[in-house]
């Protein structure tokens, strides 16, 4: 498994929250899980309710968690079509991503100056800082972390960020997948770059994110030529 997958479910995750049984089912085999847990993840005073189901089933409905004692507890098909599984009370904590680690860490690799002012824009968009590129002009450009739930959001979030800013900016988001093609084209319009977690870093063993050179070098181009 390549470090794509956790951006991948990580895109899919309401609130990127879910419960540690889920989070192992998609992660557990990753080689990076445990560095990713221990950076960016953090345990929530709160049980899930319900869980995924992990048996191939054409309704895909979510198991109801029954606990009868700290011992016995178990997931429960809730159309009593296939027996319930247990699960350890752990399994039921819910993790959810530790934004301040998270995007700390992206500040880190982007060489961000720290965004002024409120960071949140959205539910799931954020400020992350400004990235300073010394040439003629000394152009500093916004850049952004957004996690949409959909496509729809993701267009609002384009439309939003290139109203609110004159200059180009940096939209990152986990995946291509939810960029439709009227984002991308006013993104293209706005000169802004977008770049994707999934193809532009990298997880080092440490815990830190490295930004690939391809992708550092795309932002640097693209601000040469709207600077120019």
């Amino acid at each position: 498994m390549n470090d794509g997958i956790v951006w991948e479910y990580l895109e899919e995750l309401p609130e990127q929250t879910a419960a540690w049984c889920e989070r192992q089912n998609h992660l557990g085999q990753w080689e990076k899980f445990s560095v990713f847990y221990r950076n960016y993840l953090k345990p929530e005073m709160v049980r899930a309710q319900s869980v995924e189901c992990f048996t191939p089933c054409k309704y895909n409905c979510p198991r109801e968690v029954i606990e009868e004692a700290y011992d016995d507890i178990k997931a429960v098909c809730p159309r009593h079509k296939i027996g319930p599984y247990r699960l350890k009370f752990s399994d039921t904590i819910l993790h959810s991503l530790n934004h301040s680690s998270f995007h700390r860490a992206l500040r880190g690799a982007l060489k961000l100056k720290p965004c002024p002012g409120d960071k949140r824009i959205f539910d799931n968009t954020w400020c992350l800082g400004e990235y300073s590129f010394k040439n003629d002009n000394n152009v500093e450009y916004p850049v952004c972390l957004t996690i949409p739930a959909n496509s729809k959001e993701m267009t609002d979030v384009v439309e939003h960020l290139c109203d609110l800013h004159r200059e180009p900016f940096v939209l990152l988001a986990p995946t291509r997948y939810k960029l439709s093609t009227d984002a991308a084209r006013r993104l293209n319009v706005h000169k802004s770059v977008f770049l994707t977690l999934k193809d532009a870093f990298t997880l080092q063993d440490d815990g830190s994110l490295s930004l690939n050179e391809e992708s550092r070098i795309a932002i640097h181009e693209n601000i040469e030529n709207s600077s120019s």
